[in-house]
């Protein structure tokens, strides 16, 4: 690899939020800036998507010595980085930033994770909502180290879908199984529901390395709970009424973003990627973790409410289309960011 004027760096191989990121960030650069695009990854979604739809993109594979050397002797990693040089590193992955300064004039952390603090090597950060920003802040970023750039989603629905027939409510969680989606919360809130309304039915959709614990959790509580392993979008969204994201910590929902572009309504707990989405809580009810309760009574509320629900899923639906979540005011911001850099 030689040099270039954009270089993507990331560690990660995990399916979820950051390779959608990666693959929508490169497809906006790749096809609407005359930048020369390269990317130092491991064999994962988003290098495969390079190679499939932009071939002449440089592909550098990060092995697992590469990644340790990126992480614990950065200073050598120009040398297992086959030469590369860059105007422009965007670091998805932040103890890679100080691997990163030995290739690039300047380092861009991109904070997928509401964590500033590991992207402390990095020139400027890009934060994904405002609040992310008021963290950053807190941590020590001033205002001309940090970026404000919500990541995009394009709606794929031209009208609102009709609701699904079936007369039983249905409400829905999906995600990886992991500590900070807090899916204990969601078989909590099943369960105290259906103590008061056993005709509502759960599903939780998704896998990872708490599955076990979960349906143990489930089974221990009496929550009747459709598990049912990663599945397609549009079969979820068909089928849910309610979605409930549980999550302690969501910088963008992309789960938000296709529930909210098919009208399904929506329950969330205050991360800093639901108050953006949800404005703060007037487009969809924001609801804190530890207030069981209030989630029970928001669901039963709305089930003997259809026109409330009706109305939620109405206001969802319009939300996502505005302006500030498409594709183009990204493509404006990004080129707008590109454009700004000092040249090589």
């Amino acid at each position: 690899m030689d040099s270039c004027d954009i270089l993507f760096i990331t560690s990660d191989k995990t399916e979820g939020g950051i390779q959608r990121a990666l693959i929508d960030w490169a497809s906006v650069i790749l096809e609407n800036t005359p930048y020369r695009f390269a990317a130092i990854t491991p064999d994962n979604r988003f290098s495969r998507w390079l190679a499939d739809y932009h071939p002449r993109a440089e592909r550098s594979l990060l092995t697992s010595g590469g990644r340790i050397i990126m992480r614990h002797l950065p200073s050598l990693f120009r040398y297992s980085a086959a030469g590369k040089r860059a105007n422009i590193a965007f670091v998805h992955n932040g103890f890679a930033c100080a691997a990163a300064r030995t290739l690039a004039q300047h380092v861009i952390g991109i904070c997928h994770n509401d964590k500033p603090a590991h992207f402390g090597a990095a020139d400027q950060l890009i934060c994904l909502t405002p609040k992310s920003i008021l963290l950053a802040k807190q941590q020590g970023w001033t205002d001309d180290r940090l970026i404000l750039l919500p990541h995009y989603h394009d709606c794929r629905y031209d009208s609102l879908p009709v609701s699904k027939a079936d007369a039983s409510l249905r409400v829905s969680a999906a995600g990886r199984f992991v500590g900070k989606k807090n899916f204990g919360l969601f078989i909590s809130i099943a369960a105290a529901v259906q103590a008061q309304r056993p005709d509502i039915c759960f599903t939780l959709a998704g896998d990872g390395p708490e599955g076990a614990s979960l349906k143990n959790m489930a089974a221990q509580i009496g929550a009747k709970i459709d598990f049912t392993g990663w599945t397609d979008m549009d079969a979820l969204t068909s089928q849910t009424d309610i979605f409930i994201l549980p999550s302690t910590d969501e910088p963008f929902g992309y789960v938000l973003a296709e529930m909210m572009d098919a009208g399904t309504a929506i329950l969330s707990t205050p991360t800093s990627g639901a108050d953006y989405m949800l404005d703060g809580g007037e487009i969809a009810p924001l609801i804190e973790a530890d207030d069981v309760d209030k989630w029970v009574q928001t669901i039963l509320g709305l089930a003997d409410d259809p026109d409330a629900l009706a109305g939620l899923r109405d206001q969802i639906f319009s939300h996502i289309r505005k302006p500030h979540f498409s594709r183009q005011t990204f493509t404006e911001r990004i080129t707008s960011l590109l454009d700004s850099q000092p040249a090589r």
